[in-house]
């Protein structure tokens, strides 16, 4: 089962450029953020003196490329922390938050403007192949038809302001709470965005 945050499940000593020059300092990451992001720039200046001084293109590259996620890293928990402040943080917010999230991965440009703003970056989201593939497997799953959950997906910040209630960081689709087709859109766009790095945590009760 699934709860909302970044995914800061995997605790205890992040990896050193020694131990594993790529990955392992990207995705061990502590759950404090201060100590997390000064131990991801020690470990990115590392690689890079390292990949310098031996002319190396590829560590040149990745440093690079986990310079990047850095900032993603960073990006998303400070729209997190503006969720709590302003007491959204549940599944109206992880909308929000997955709207923001596919338009720092550059899968469809970010419309800005609360509601309609976030509206317009899941309706380009639906347009996409995989998004089509997860909502067929759910209607197949909930016994109901592809292309009334498409449809339920036009209207869906608007109604899902009406249940989404809390503020306790976890985005809980209750099902009893959603009509049939929301709750299998809603879940749709949770399950894409599994499969994006740095992807909310939920669950469905």
């Amino acid at each position: 089962m699934n709860q909302l945050h970044t995914d800061t499940d995997r605790r205890g000593d992040i990896s050193t450029p020694h131990e594993d020059p790529g990955t392992g300092i990207v995705q061990a990451w502590l759950d404090d953020p201060i100590v997390r992001f000064r131990r991801l720039r020690e470990g990115i200046a590392a690689l890079g003196n390292e990949g310098l001084r031996g002319g190396d293109a590829a560590a040149a590259d990745l440093v690079e490329r986990m310079k990047g996620e850095v900032e993603q890293i960073k990006a998303l928990r400070l729209f997190e922390d503006h969720l709590r402040l302003h007491n959204e943080f549940n599944t109206r917010g992880a909308l929000e938050r997955i709207a923001f999230h596919a338009s720092l991965n550059q899968y469809v440009p970010y419309s800005y403007g609360e509601g309609e703003g976030v509206q317009r970056t899941l309706d380009a989201l639906a347009q996409r192949p995989e998004f089509s593939a997860i909502v067929k497997k759910e209607a197949d799953a909930r016994q109901l038809v592809p292309d009334q959950v498409v449809f339920y997906a036009r209207f869906l910040v608007s109604r899902v302001a009406e249940y989404s209630g809390g503020n306790n960081g976890t985005a809980v689709v209750v099902a009893r709470d959603y009509p049939r087709y929301m709750c299998a859109t809603l879940v749709a766009y949770l399950k894409l965005q599994d499969t994006w790095p740095h992807a909310l945590k939920w669950r469905e009760e």
